[in-house]
């Protein structure tokens, strides 16, 4: 009978000790499983923000502005790329017209140091602008090329809302100073064409859309109105103030269609406006005198 009793207390022992085994293994198992999936959330976090950015990326270069928004609303402020996701965040919320949620959106990004400040600010910029608060956009760009003087998205930004203003003079300026900064950006050439064409100042118009056109060789509409041009065939010529030109001479040359006389040789052979008044252009440049400051000589 006590050789019973001690078996069932041994056996008893024998299964309190298995059991503490049990929970400890289960303890350090789901201790674990927990750290895995910490682990594993947090990796999928960061390369799924990569991953939702790149896809509203592609959805907005295809247009669907409310789709990419959808996807970058879905990115957690602690994540990593949060301050990243904004500044993409900011492009589809201003290109779906919702501009007090694209300045909202820039504030939260500019709270966090980051290397989006600058993109930030030209956003949130270009919004006020776009409400025709150009007060508070001139504000904010004068503060950010301060901040950032080598950064020629904001000198095109000031120039693109002065334009929009119809502030031609000033906007000229801030555009050469885009292209000092970036001598390759077509967008300020585009801009500076515009404006001599509708100065009707053909020297200007002739060298800024040609070197549009050598940055963008594939955009035939602006060829056409370059053809057009070179020909006196633009009806909204001489439609803004004239500015101070260092070829007024020259651009009565090309105005007189000198070139389109019978004795005139083209070196190459092509029956186009373009190829007649280019090369009166270069034949006449070397006649043309120093203009000093006149930045369009400079260039």
């Amino acid at each position: 009978m006590k050789f019973e009793i001690q078996s069932n207390q041994t056996a008893n022992h024998h299964y309190q000790l298995n059991r503490i085994s049990m929970i400890r293994a289960f303890l350090l198992f789901t201790g674990v499983i927990v750290v895995s999936l910490s682990v594993d959330a947090q990796t999928d976090s960061l390369v799924g923000s990569g991953v939702v950015i790149n896809s509203a990326k592609q959805l907005y270069d295809s247009g669907k502005y409310e789709l990419a928004i959808k996807e970058l609303l879905h990115i957690d402020p602690r994540d990593t790329n949060y301050v990243y996701s904004l500044s993409e965040l900011t492009r589809s919320y201003f290109e779906n017209k919702q501009y007090d949620k694209t300045i909202l959106s820039c504030e939260k990004g500019l709270v966090s140091s980051s290397p989006f400040r600058s993109s930030l600010l030209n956003s949130m910029a270009k919004a006020y602008a776009a409400q025709g608060n150009f007060e508070k956009a001139y504000s904010i760009l004068t503060r950010a090329i301060n901040e950032f003087p080598f950064d020629y998205r904001l000198t095109y930004r000031y120039g693109v809302i002065l334009y929009e203003q119809k502030k031609f003079n000033e906007a000229e300026t801030q555009l050469f100073k885009t292209i000092d900064l970036n001598p390759f950006h077509s967008g300020a050439h585009l801009y500076l064409s515009e404006m001599s064409m509708l100065r009707g100042q053909k020297v200007r118009g002739m060298f800024s859309m040609g070197v549009y056109l050598a940055l963008n060789n594939t955009m035939n509409t602006q060829l056409v109105i370059l053809e057009h041009f070179v020909k006196n065939e633009l009806t909204d010529e001489y439609t803004i103030p004239p500015s101070p030109n260092s070829f007024e001479r020259l651009d009565e040359f090309i105005s007189a269609k000198i070139s389109f006389e019978d004795d005139y040789k083209t070196k190459i052979p092509i029956d186009l406006g373009v190829v007649k008044q280019y090369q009166l252009l270069f034949d006449q440049l070397g006649e043309q005198k120093d203009a000093g400051d006149d930045p369009w000589m400079k260039f």
